[in-house]
This record gives C-alpha cells, structure tokens and sequence, in this order.
C-alpha cells in the first residue's frame, strides 16, 4: 500500500440500528460499569484518607518540637519542576555529558552546528 493510499478516508458501512432490548441491555451495562468505577473510587477514597488520618496521628505523637518541623514542607524533597522523564529510548551512555557539551558548543559534540562561512 502507498503512502497516498492509506491517507485516503476508509469507507466503512453504517452499523445496524440498535433494537430496544440492545439498547436497554447496553443501558443497563453502562450503569453497572459505572456503579462499579464508584465503588473502586470510593474505596480509592477510604484508602487515602486512612493513611492521612495515620500519618497526622504519626505527628501527633511525636514531641512539640518536632511535630512543627514534620509540619512544614521541605522544598529540597521536592522533585524538580523541569525534570525530563525519557521512556520512548533506551538509556543514552553519556548522555549528560554529551549534552553539556552541546550546551557549552565545544566543537566535535553530537548535536552541535557549526557555521559555515
């Protein structure tokens, strides 16, 4: 198949209408699934809080002074906010290295143009 070929719409047919019983069942299927996403959500919910409602006992059973400290957030815990996360490659061998190069535009570094003159 060329290129051209698969940029064309496909033709396909319009499927049967739907009887009144298909439309009840699938009514009917809809619901449930939904019903059982609440569940999930809701025990998802229970779940969290259990562990908030822990770890604010945790605190509250440590000493006044360091129950202020555990209190206050640390922002060197933190992640960085402009991290990058690759997962489409394979781990690059050097890769920070090569990139420092390329931003410091030493000659001979991957990824780095010279002009032409």
């Amino acid at each position: 198949m060329c290129r051209l070929q698969a940029l064309k719409p496909m033709a396909f047919e319009e499927p049967p209408p739907m009887t009144p019983e298909e439309k009840a069942e699938n009514a009917a299927r809809a619901k449930e699934y939904s019903r059982l996403k609440m569940v999930e959500h809701r025990a998802w919910q229970t779940d969290l809080q259990t562990k908030l409602d822990l770890k604010m006992a945790a605190i509250a059973a440590l000493p006044e002074e360091l129950r202020a400290d555990c209190m206050t957030f640390h922002i060197s815990e933190a992640p960085p906010l402009n991290r990058n996360i690759f997962t489409l490659t394979p781990p690059i061998k050097d890769f920070q290295k090569l990139q420092q190069q390329r931003r410091r535009g030493r000659k001979g570094a991957p990824g780095t143009r010279t002009r032409m003159r």
